[in-house]
Order: C-alpha cells, then structure tokens, then sequence
C-alpha cells in the first residue's frame, strides 16, 4: 500500500473539487483512529503539480464536485498522537495482481480545514 506524501504547506489555497470521501455521521472522532474527510482536487499551487489531496481531521460537512473551496492548513493530528488515519482504501487488480492503495496517495497530502467559496 502506497502511503500519503505530507507537505508542509502553510498557506492557504484553493481548490476544485474533483472527488470527496465523507466520514460517516456513526464514526466517533475520539475514538481509536483518525478520522478525516477526504478531498481531492485541482489547484494551481506549483509545488502539489496541478493536484492535491487535503484530509480534513474531524470534518462532517458534504462538498460537492466541482465546488471551489479555500483551503486552511492545519497541523498534522499524526504528530500528537498514538492513534493514526484510518485508511480509505482502493483496490484493482493490475497485472493479474489484486492491488491495494490509499485513495488520494498519488497527490501531495495536506491536513486543512476546507472554506466554501460558491454554493
């Protein structure tokens, strides 16, 4: 399994939704594991090359495709903590090979707080 690529980005940016992954409404964010939303999307920051993947620690809201949204960097919930992300988890089988990948892995990674900049 591919891991996340953390960036330290600390600006705020924007982004277009390209593909969102809510957490449940049942999933406890005090439980055992770190609980995110997953978004995905265009941006013209140079260093994430034209894509970037933000999880979003504790986010219930719902974002839909094509939304353009502000993102607001937060720090990393791994560094202080024993707990760790769960994974949101793809697979396909290449080569006759069943294969497994967090979804969002392929794109630099940020921790940020998303800010709705159309409805």
């Amino acid at each position: 399994m591919t891991k996340f690529d953390y960036d330290d980005y600390s600006k705020e940016f924007e982004i277009e939704l390209t593909r969102f992954i809510p957490i449940s409404k049942k999933d406890n964010c005090g439980d055992d594991e770190i609980r995110y939303a997953l978004l995905i999307g265009k941006t013209d920051v140079k260093r994430f090359d034209g894509k970037v993947t933000v999880l979003s620690h504790c986010d219930y809201e719902h974002y839909d495709i094509g939304s353009k949204l502000k993102i607001s960097p937060t720090p990393n919930p791994i560094n202080n903590s024993a707990r760790r992300p769960i994974a949101y988890m793809m697979d396909t089988i290449i080569e006759g090979k069943n294969r497994w990948w967090a979804i969002g892995s392929e794109n630099k990674a940020v921790w940020g707080k998303p800010i709705r900049l159309n409805k």
